[in-house]
C-alpha cells in the first residue's frame, strides 16, 4: 500500500486529534482515509471545479438549517 505523507499546521493537528478522539477513529490515518473516500464519492460524477455549491446536497441542507435558525431567532 502506498504511503502519503504531508504536514499540517499545529492548529489543524489539535483539531484532528480532537476529531479522532470524539468521533472514534482509531488513528489520524483512518480519519484521512474516511475523508478522502467521502470526498471522492461526493465528486465522482462531476469534474473538479464544475459543480456549484447549490448542487451539493450537504451544503444545501446546512444552508437551509442556518436560514431556519435565523428566521426563527
Amino acid at each position: 500500500m502506498p504511503i502519503v505523507n504531508f504536514s499540517v499546521p499545529k492548529s489543524l493537528e489539535t483539531r484532528l486529534a480532537h476529531a479522532v478522539k470524539v468521533k472514534g477513529f482509531p488513528s489520524r490515518a483512518e480519519l484521512f482515509r474516511y475523508s478522502v473516500i467521502r470526498y471522492l464519492d461526493d465528486i465522482i460524477d462531476h469534474t473538479v471545479g464544475t459543480r456549484s455549491l447549490d448542487e451539493n446536497p450537504r451544503i444545501v441542507a446546512l444552508t437551509e438549517d442556518i436560514e431556519d435558525l435565523v428566521i426563527s431567532g
